[in-house]
């Protein structure tokens, strides 16, 4: 750790700024640091609040809502206080009622009956887009107020100023909406949010000469420190040589005289060597592994300077890794206590399923979890029906076809009676713990069509039997 007189002479440059929210996360809360850059309103958690904000309420007014999409609004850590606030006992009730269940869409009426204590919230916050583009940005506006005046939210100052820049920049957006006619359609105003939110950034508080110094590149110039700490010089992002977006090709900027990537560099490679000129002690990192768009290699700075005979006898090179114990799996183990006998002979004791002797055999801790301390498995909300899922629908249809026949002969005329009815019966019991069959789309309507023909197939062969 370093002292305060030595935080005091040290500089960290950043040479990818988008890793400014991991070094302040990583910096003790006893040092004093002060940051020049300004830290990007789309990277704070409350911009990913809104992406799911707008995800929402742009769809259709009957469009259901993909339960992935839902669960990750309302279970959003700025909103859970705010939605205690507005029911008390409402998340509650969300787990037990939408998140255990199998349905992967959800449309408003069906949240609706699912929560019906929550019937004001739900249409107040989860309508679809059934308005004017003024009218959606006013309803987004009255819910930033609303957030803003919450006390839970209040009290946090980083989300109390993103919500500001949030509320300034739905104010933008109504002027442009008004003035612009062709604003009309939900992607085009959420780009316009993402434009005007991304030029936005809040500005960190500090002490120029006390403390820590944070800053890029460019802000460093004219500036000496004793100590340099310069992140990320890999080839790539320190210099970034030909990444710069433009519409003008390379030989039509040379020709007409224009700036290109070459200029850019050369005035990053000044600041480099200027910045090393009276420091005293030097840490260049770079990443090794390679990256979806750069391949690992260390930048040709550091090259140069393992190239020069001045400075190659003072560049030492430390490699360095994450620190990764490894320590050897201990079997799980579960004494037979008389307690989980008594609660196994208790289970034995009724009807046994399939599944639940399939779990013994394979795996008795699987059992012990799921029969014993009866921890039931998440369901699952990928869109795809589970396994589970499947047998249920199948098990249920059987149930509901041959019930009926209890007590009476299964002759050929009942069963084709039977068979006659098997899509629809089929298809409500997908539809009550799946989704819409009329909606049902992909994998699902494969699924749905494999689930018909099997609970066809049990009654084809009961018809043989007849």
């Amino acid at each position: 750790a370093l002292s305060e007189d030595e935080r005091n002479k040290t500089v960290v440059i950043l040479g990818d700024e988008t890793a400014l929210n991991p070094l302040i996360h990583a910096l003790p809360e006893e040092a004093s640091a002060n940051i020049t850059m300004g830290f990007p309103v789309p990277s704070s958690l409350m911009a990913s609040l809104w992406r799911l904000v707008w995800t929402l309420g742009s769809r259709g007014d009957d469009t259901p809502i993909h339960k992935p999409d839902l669960v990750a609004l309302v279970t959003h850590p700025l909103l859970t206080p705010f939605w205690e606030a507005q029911l008390p006992g409402f998340l509650a009730l969300f787990r037990e009622r939408i998140i255990h269940q199998t349905k992967t869409y959800w449309t408003l009426d069906a949240l609706i009956r699912a929560i019906p204590e929550a019937s004001s919230l739900w249409q107040k916050y989860f309508e679809g887009w059934s308005q004017a583009p003024l009218e959606f940005i006013a309803r987004q506006q009255r819910f930033t107020e609303r957030l803003m005046e919450h006390d839970s939210l209040a009290d946090d100052p980083t989300a109390g100023s993103v919500l500001w820049h949030v509320h300034e920049v739905w104010q933008e957006l109504s002027h442009i909406a008004g003035q612009y006619s062709f604003v009309d359609q939900p992607k085009s105003l959420q780009y316009l949010f993402d434009q005007l939110l991304a030029q936005r950034q809040l500005n960190f508080q500090g002490d120029a000469l006390v403390g820590l110094q944070v800053m890029g590149m460019l802000e460093s110039r004219n500036l000496d420190f004793e100590q340099v700490v310069i992140t990320h010089v890999n080839e790539g992002l320190l210099p970034a040589g030909r990444t710069t977006n433009s519409h003008l090709p390379y030989a039509l900027k040379k020709a007409f005289g224009l700036p290109t990537f070459k200029e850019k560099d050369a005035v990053y490679t000044y600041h480099f060597y200027r910045l090393l000129q009276r420091a005293k002690k030097v840490y260049l990192t770079y990443n090794t592994a390679p990256d979806v768009l750069a391949g690992g290699e260390k930048s040709r700075w550091i090259h140069q300077l393992l190239a020069d005979e001045l400075t190659r006898k003072k560049c030492v090179e430390l490699p360095v890794s994450p620190n990764s114990d490894f320590h050897p799996n201990n079997p799980l183990t579960v004494q037979k206590t008389p307690e989980v006998i008594s609660v196994i002979k208790e289970h034995l004791s009724a009807k046994i399923s399939a599944s639940a002797l399939m779990a013994y055999l394979r795996n008795p801790l699987d059992f012990y979890r799921k029969y014993v301390l009866k921890i039931e498995e998440p369901n699952p909300f990928d869109g795809q029906i589970s396994h589970r899922v499947f047998g249920n629908i199948v098990h249920d249809s059987l149930y509901e076809l041959y019930t009926p026949l209890v007590g009476k002969v299964c002759s050929p005329e009942a069963l084709t009676e039977v068979k006659q009815k098997i899509a629809p019966v089929v298809r409500a019991q997908f539809k009550e713990k799946q989704e819409d069959p009329e909606k049902t789309t992909g994998r699902n309507a494969l699924a749905l069509s494999v689930l018909i023909k099997s609970v066809e197939n049990l009654v084809d062969y009961d018809l043989e039997l007849a």
